[in-house]
């Protein structure tokens, strides 16, 4: 929710942040981010090689320059079929990273039961893998926009989910795959910073919490 009232507070023509589409959020923070504090940033990091800490200074015109638009006008064949690709809402794809926390959070506490048997924990292990596959077939559904065939369009989300239930197994691998490739195009990409202790290079992920994000500027 912080991040929507920073959103509204500071975009007032955007009504409704949840209902904008989550590819936009990255550039929408960036820009905020700019425009209170200026465009360089400091970002605390901790060396892969040596675990040497340190801050380095990121200009965030160079982040913003490198966040690609996806093509949703690039489609995916298969046969006389179609699929048609949408950005999912910053509410639809939240939802997601949430629940998919709270499957992983669980998969790292079930080796750790010491009042479970070894059979339980393969049990709620499966489990587990059953909510992420439904969870990657939500995420699945609600990034196509339409599937064109000869003679229809469908678009109903229901219809949409019986496909990926039923369709052969390349054509939802090629569908994820797809989606996927959409996705990570408008993700903040990792920056290559160079520790000033062994001088190794490693890749930092620029973190969007918000405590980090639009703390004061240094």
């Amino acid at each position: 929710q912080s991040v929507i009232n920073v959103i509204h507070s500071c975009v007032p023509n955007i009504k409704n942040a949840w209902s904008a589409p989550f590819i936009d959020i990255n550039s929408i923070l960036i820009g905020i981010r700019i425009a209170s504090y200026g465009h360089n940033m400091e970002v605390h990091t901790v060396c892969t090689e040596c675990k040497n800490e340190d801050d380095f200074e990121l200009d965030l015109r160079q982040v913003l320059d490198s966040l690609e638009f996806p093509d949703y006008t690039d489609h995916v064949q298969s046969g006389e079929l179609e699929i048609v690709f949408q950005p999912m809402t910053y509410e639809q794809q939240n939802d997601i990273n949430l629940r998919q926390f709270d499957q992983q959070r669980i998969i790292r506490m079930i080796p750790g039961q010491v009042d479970v048997s070894d059979e339980q924990k393969l049990d709620q292990m499966a489990e587990v893998m059953r909510n992420i596959t439904q969870l990657t077939m939500e995420a699945m559904k609600m990034s196509i926009a339409a599937i064109k065939t000869p003679n229809a369009v469908v678009t109903d989300p229901e219809h949409i989910e019986e496909f990926l239930n039923n369709c052969d197994r390349m054509v939802f691998n090629a569908i994820r795959a797809h989606a996927i490739g959409l996705r990570q195009k408008a993700e903040i990409k990792p920056v290559t910073l160079k520790c000033t202790a062994c001088s190794t290079d490693y890749e930092q992920v620029l973190s969007m919490d918000m405590a980090n994000f639009f703390g004061p500027a240094s």
